[in-house]
């Protein structure tokens, strides 16, 4: 008979610990006695079926003299969804405006059962739970500075981006996640001009959908915000928050300070940060290319002959003095080792959006003054041949 003695969170995150504990009490049949775990997505697919390790303890007599035993199998349940698959964004996105729901949240459905004797026949299934498993996770450090919380943490936007400065044509996104079911969230922006004044837009209301990731287009462009400008009036900043239908904010506000200033040498780069979402980032500086061919040659029947080809494309990306990037230079330099510890980073080119691989090994911080900083990084398409022209 199986027994669950500690279910998993109904939200997991794939770089957290979710432990279960289950009990399992038999008498004759421990030679031949296992316990599974089985795990279908959310279309009732099955994933897979694994062995779940136990621990055996002798508790007593039992019948006839055998001795009545029980196995206790504690683990890890987001151990199997750390391998779930990547998301791979689509350029498609940065034409869209307002709320959008994404499906970085991947649910599954969990069900434990055993088998004893000889016929390892199923036996006693017992559903285990439904679970959203959250891309990501934060560090526990910084889920101790937001109280411990879980919910407290996520009312905020995935990201630990600092006040940017944002051009007027740069892409930008913010996720969050939605963790209760309100009937409809809105976004709000508050444009803030440089005459002092200040107006509201609330854009178009989208249904909610609990346990689930949205992201929202914060470029300026996207969003029309130039419609707003006049020869005489400029806005300086705008700032985002999310609302419910009863008008209360339910995620942190953002500020995007807007910069104006033309810059010739620009590369844009998106990547999965730390915590389940994706940032966008601009690298200002000046760039340079590098591009190598490498031959594998040999004799064969007395005759020269090349047997393979390689081309590869090594690309410098300088972020630029970090103060025309952000409010806060000396937070940008560390907020920047997110992109570049990210295993899943991509640049934006040409209507595309390209895997890119970071030689971590390649990277500088060049410092001007006390908190003047950029950064330049090496990095590589993952795809091979990607540009060659270019």
């Amino acid at each position: 008979m199986i027994t669950i003695l500690k279910y998993p969170e109904i939200n997991v995150f794939e770089k957290h610990e979710a432990i279960v504990e289950i009990r399992s009490d038999y008498s004759y049949f421990r030679t031949f006695h296992k316990i599974y775990l089985r795990i279908f997505n959310s279309a009732n697919v099955l994933l897979g079926t694994e062995i779940i390790n136990c621990k055996e303890i002798s508790n007593g007599q039992g019948q006839l003299g055998e001795p009545l035993n029980y196995a206790i199998a504690k683990f890890d349940i987001s151990a199997y969804f750390k391998n779930s698959e990547k998301h791979f964004p689509n350029y498609s996105m940065f034409s869209t405006t307002g709320i959008v729901q994404t499906n970085l949240v991947k649910s599954y459905y969990c069900e434990v059962f055993e088998t004893y004797g000889i016929d390892n026949i199923e036996h006693l299934n017992e559903t285990l739970a439904y679970i959203n498993v959250i891309p990501g996770g934060f560090s526990k450090l910084f889920k101790e500075s937001y109280s411990g919380s879980t919910l407290e943490f996520l009312n905020r936007f995935l990201t630990w981006q600092p006040e940017k400065k944002i051009s007027l044509d740069e892409f930008d996104f913010l996720y969050f996640y939605s963790y209760n079911s309100f009937n409809y969230i809105q976004p709000r922006i508050v444009l803030y001009f440089d005459d002092g004044t200040s107006q509201v837009l609330n854009l178009d209301p989208v249904s909610d959908n609990e346990y689930s990731i949205f992201s929202i287009n914060c470029s300026f462009y996207a969003n029309n915000l130039q419609n707003y400008e006049t020869t005489d009036k400029k806005i300086t900043k705008y700032e985002i928050s999310i609302l419910n239908e009863q008008g209360e904010t339910i995620i942190e506000k953002r500020t995007f300070h807007v910069n104006h200033d033309y810059f010739n040498n620009r590369k844009k780069f998106m990547y999965k940060n730390s915590i389940g979402g994706f940032d966008l980032i601009e690298f200002k500086g000046v760039s340079e290319n590098s591009n190598e061919i490498s031959k594998a040659a040999g004799s064969f029947k007395g005759i020269e002959k090349t047997f393979s080809s390689k081309y590869s494309k090594m690309q410098t990306a300088n972020s630029g003095w970090l103060q025309y990037s952000f409010v806060d230079a000396k937070r940008a330099k560390t907020y920047i080792i997110e992109f570049i510890k990210s295993t899943e980073a991509f640049e934006i080119l040409d209507n595309s959006i390209i895997p890119i691989t970071i030689k971590s090994d390649k990277i500088k911080v060049h410092q001007s003054d006390k908190f003047i900083y950029s950064v330049e990084i090496e990095y590589q398409h993952s795809i091979i041949d990607v540009g060659f022209f270019k």
